[in-house]
């Protein structure tokens, strides 16, 4: 083979093989630029699917959502909850005992032992003769509350004109027949005491009312007559009889004799 055809071999080679290399490059652009737009693709589709979750359909009525809307329900639940627990005038009164108290709600036959802090219905009848209340009545529908503190009777309680009304209860003290004065005196009296701080409270007696003017007081049904004992304070006792209005201060009493007294 002469020289110039070397030449011609050499060169048609080179030219292959330059076609080669530049086919071979142009193959693994259009591969990457593939790849790009398929991982583009792929993120877009992926961006989609976290949006959707979050502002899609899925996202609004899914676990979260829904726990979410529950989660406020409860919380309508529970303030509605407080508020029923709260004192209503005229209807209702929170209850907090110490020792052993009883209780009759309005239409029961029987007690039931009031066993710790709760609401009681207006016209309950509270036995504390073994024990001590404190009962927190409403004073308004702005939910300001007054509590007093009883022991050592049994009484029924009412609210009147936006006074909590205390009434003594259980059987009427009655004096012996001449010749039974041996009967225990236990049996001729009711008595309550009772202690509040400027509260808006009246007790009834068979006899007399006393409005208190925060004090600490005791009430006490007995055959002659209603006595009204004052210890701190002061209380103003209306003869339910005579109509007499009169103030009794700290350690004096007022009696209202009953009719049939002498």
């Amino acid at each position: 083979m002469g020289y110039a055809k070397k030449i011609a071999v050499w060169l048609v080679v080179l030219s292959s093989l330059v076609w080669l290399t530049a086919a071979g490059a142009k193959t693994d652009s259009s591969d990457t630029k593939g790849k790009d737009q398929s991982s583009k693709n792929s993120g877009d589709k992926s961006g989609k699917t976290e949006n959707g979750g979050t502002t899609g359909a899925t996202g609004s009525t899914g676990a979260t959502g829904t726990t979410g809307s529950q989660g406020t329900q409860d919380d309508g639940k529970s303030k509605s909850k407080g508020d029923a627990g709260r004192p209503e005038i005229g209807v209702s009164m929170g209850a907090e005992p110490t020792g052993q108290v009883k209780v009759t709600l309005p239409g029961a036959d029987s007690a039931q032992t009031v066993d710790g802090s709760q609401v009681l219905p207006m016209g309950s009848v509270v036995d504390v003769r073994n024990g001590k209340i404190a009962l927190t009545t409403a004073l308004d529908s702005q939910g300001h509350t007054q509590t007093a503190t009883f022991w050592g009777g049994v009484f029924r309680v009412g609210q009147h004109r936006g006074y909590t009304e205390i009434t003594l209860a259980g059987a009427r003290p009655s004096c012996p027949a001449a010749g039974l004065a041996h009967i225990s005196r236990r049996h001729k009296k009711r008595s309550l005491w009772a202690q509040d701080n400027h509260g808006r409270y009246r007790t009834r007696g068979q006899n007399s009312v006393a409005t208190v003017r925060g004090t600490k007081w005791l009430t006490e049904d007995r055959c002659y007559g209603t006595l009204t004992h004052v210890a701190h304070g002061a209380v103003v006792v209306k003869d339910r009889h005579t109509h007499r209005a009169v103030v009794v201060k700290a350690g004096h009493s007022y009696l209202a004799r009953a009719r049939h007294a002498g």
